[in-house]
């Protein structure tokens, strides 16, 4: 039984499962990994993933929220009467944290620092209406540079991160 990669600060919980897939020796259930990989993830998809990390119960599944999605973004402005973090959304199975057709984008910048120090880089969460990096005030890139297609389901798949383009 081998263990999980482990999961980088600010790394969207897509690109987690998916560079999981893609390195298949280090998966501990390559089908249940399989299995999200191929849908939309609301709160239910959540909680197994942090499940697989060993992060149990409401506090694992407001650890990958705030950690790995742009929820807390999107929790910034509640009611203040609201006093939990996720509120509702534990128990309910029906509020959506990741689409598959999503346009994703990366830093070209940060993706090369990554590879320096990490060996590889990977998608980090960014709140679609974000355009440039905040921390090297470049465009983010949505699109492929080779062959155009989006960084979304209907373009490039997650791996192009690690596997490149053949355009």
């Amino acid at each position: 039984r081998h263990m999980l990669l482990r999961i980088q600060k600010n790394e969207s919980l897509r690109s987690y499962v998916e560079r999981n897939l893609f390195v298949p020796i280090t998966s501990i259930d390559s089908h249940v990994f399989q299995s999200l990989s191929r849908r939309d993830w609301h709160s239910s998809e959540v909680k197994i993933i942090a499940e697989l990390l060993g992060w149990y119960g409401c506090h694992g599944f407001n650890k990958l929220l705030h950690g790995h999605t742009i929820y807390p973004w999107e929790s910034l402005l509640k009611s203040r009467f609201n006093h939990s973090y996720s509120g509702h959304l534990y128990i309910s199975n029906y509020e959506r944290f990741d689409s598959l057709s999503a346009v994703r984008s990366y830093c070209p910048i940060c993706a090369k620092e990554d590879k320096l120090r990490l060996g590889y880089s990977y998608w980090r969460r960014i709140f679609p209406k974000v355009k440039v990096c905040a921390k090297h005030n470049v465009l983010l890139l949505t699109a492929c540079e080779f062959c155009d297609k989006p960084f979304a389901g209907s373009g490039h798949a997650f791996s192009v991160m690690w596997g490149g383009c053949s355009g």
